[in-house]
């Protein structure tokens, strides 16, 4: 009872974390939104079916249907579409696509059982295996199609930044949402189909479940941690380290670039040949900085002006999580070499 409670709390900070900055969420980061919302309910159903009502529902028994299969749905497409962009309504479409879909998949389950109240899940359903093995079936095809889109999308798309502990924390909690979905199954299965000791396999599976129905709640707070946290830990590393900042020239000096200015193609090479004569000092100092890679020296001269995440966002056409990350690694590269973190990034 205390792991359910757990993973409901944790599943509504994660929602909370998430819907802080819906306004600049990319659209895949929206489907990953969606997504929490759906584990809030799914979490929050469970916990009120089990501990807080004697009485099954036939309303909990649809809705769990219409949930958990668009929560299987989603895992594809937002790995698709990171690095993408798409329209308002054409999102709108997408996203009443999946949903009829999803309602597709209880229909066919409606018409699948042999249960007068439209109970599929559920002991008084005949053919509660028949639709226990095509809810597999789905399971098994919607996992393996993350499978091929996680392992074919590039680390870099468009820009986009799909790699490093974001990559792999997506991957397991995906991962672990599709395995605690199998197990359930497992756990709803009376028949003999599991063999003499289905028992004690199902009491190993509700365990595990109950396990892992922890774990994707703490792995989707990881993710919305991971998608807000640097704007933060940024403006604090330079609120509380903007008094070490040796300068040797006047800072108001710097001329403000225009972000329009910036060339098409925002590489490094492309900028020094734009600012070089506008900004040399800038270029210098960032150009010494041997350690650096070319994206970060990029980044190490965008830093200077000071613009915010989403200044830049717009400007690169890229998520405010890309820019940050960028920024950190940036800053941590810095910090590691024993540089000041805030140009000119003098040796300390």
């Amino acid at each position: 009872m205390f792991i359910s409670h757990l993973a409901f709390f944790i599943s509504i900070i994660s929602l909370v974390l998430f819907f802080i900055r819906w306004v600049e969420h990319q659209f895949y980061e929206r489907l990953l939104l969606l997504f929490i919302a759906l584990n809030v309910v799914e979490t929050g159903m469970w916990l009120y079916c089990n501990f807080y009502t004697n009485q099954f529902a036939l309303w909990s028994d649809a809705a769990s249907i219409l949930v958990v299969n668009l929560s299987l749905l989603l895992p594809f497409f937002i790995i698709i579409y990171i690095g993408k962009k798409i329209a308002f309504k054409p999102s709108l479409s997408l996203i009443a696509g999946l949903a009829s879909i999803s309602l597709l998949i209880y229909e066919i389950h409606v018409v699948l059982s042999d249960e007068p109240n439209n109970i599929i899940f559920y002991a008084t359903n005949k053919q509660v295996t028949t639709n226990l093995l095509v809810q597999v079936f789905i399971s098994c095809i919607s996992f393996i199609a993350f499978l091929v889109v996680f392992l074919k999308k590039p680390p870099i798309t468009n820009d986009e930044l799909f790699d490093g502990k974001f990559k792999r924390t997506l991957f397991w909690l995906f991962t672990a949402f599709f395995a605690h979905d199998l197990l359930f199954l497992l756990v709803l299965n009376n028949s003999k189909l599991v063999s003499r000791m289905h028992h004690l396999i199902q009491s190993s599976a509700f365990e595990v479940g109950n396990l892992l129905n922890l774990i994707i709640p703490l792995l989707l707070l990881l993710v919305s941690i991971y998608i807000n946290w640097f704007y933060l830990l940024l403006r604090f590393k330079k609120n509380t380290q903007q008094a070490a900042v040796s300068w040797d020239y006047n800072k108001s000096s710097i001329q403000i670039i225009d972000l329009q200015s910036l060339p098409q193609n925002v590489t490094w090479n492309e900028l020094m040949k734009t600012f070089q004569t506008t900004h040399p000092v800038c270029i210098n100092y960032v150009e010494q900085l041997s350690f650096l890679s070319k994206t970060e020296k990029a980044y190490a001269f965008l830093a200077i002006f000071e613009f915010n995440q989403k200044e830049l966002s717009d400007a690169l056409f890229v998520s405010i999580r890309t820019i940050e990350t960028n920024l950190y690694r940036l800053r941590s590269k810095l910090k590691k070499e024993g540089h000041e973190l805030s140009f000119p990034y003098l040796k300390k």
